[in-house]
């Protein structure tokens, strides 16, 4: 178990905190690849599993992770402040297969909180860690004031192209409706997602119509 030290602490969107930690040496080199995750054990509840939300392989051993504050685990991280101690007992997980997006088209879904692996490799691809072809991001959420990193959001639309869907403002659509509509052709894409079970079975059964292939439907752990 090792005890990091919250630097940081920042509303990002409803519901959702950024944290900034100080981590040992020695747990902070196991951190390699984007959408690997952290196992934190909160004093009195279990263990919750956060993946990383900025890019590995910096030279200070500083990580940041994306809360939501909701179920008893979060909100017990979320009581803690800068100075606090956080418990870290790991950091687990293969993270994105790396092998099959190099110098690929990449198209990213991230459900609310699940932009914070993928900002993760967002970053390390702007940092040269990673060459790819073209990437194309889609961020889901409710409404604006669920969307965190604002301010990155409009420094990544003047680089690559960013959809935000909001489902809970006009015109009222999920991505799975705005894909439905669209004619592009997936069978040479590679697609990463991030979100709940069901939104990654939702997103193959149409996507999979449109000529991608399972093998290119890739996320951070098994797929659905």
């Amino acid at each position: 178990m090792y005890n990091i030290k919250i630097l940081n602490k920042i509303q990002e969107a409803e519901l959702l905190y950024s944290l900034q930690l100080l981590v040992p040496e020695e747990i902070y080199k196991k951190y390699k690849i984007p959408g690997q995750y952290g196992v934190f054990s909160p004093e009195k509840n279990d263990s919750i599993y956060l993946a990383f939300s900025n890019a590995p392989l910096k030279k200070e051993p500083i990580l940041e992770i994306l809360v939501k504050n909701e179920g008893k685990n979060a909100q017990e991280i979320l009581s803690l402040k800068p100075n606090d101690v956080l418990n870290l007992s790991d950091i687990q997980g293969k993270g994105f297969n790396l092998d099959r997006l190099k110098n690929q088209s990449i198209e990213a879904f991230a459900m609310g909180s699940g932009i914070a692996p993928i900002r993760a490799l967002i970053q390390s691809i702007l940092e040269g860690l990673i060459s790819v072809k073209t990437f194309k991001l889609w961020m889901c959420a409710f409404t604006k004031n669920h969307v965190p990193y604002k301010n990155e959001f409009i420094f990544w639309k003047s680089i690559f192209p960013v959809e935000l869907v909001l489902d809970q403002e006009h015109p009222y659509k999920n991505v799975i409706d705005v894909l439905k509509e669209s004619k592009d052709d997936y069978s040479e894409k590679r697609v990463l997602w991030i979100g709940s079970k069901q939104f990654g079975i939702d997103l193959w059964n149409v996507l999979q119509q449109k000529g991608l292939s399972k093998e290119n439907f890739l996320t951070n752990y098994e797929n659905p």
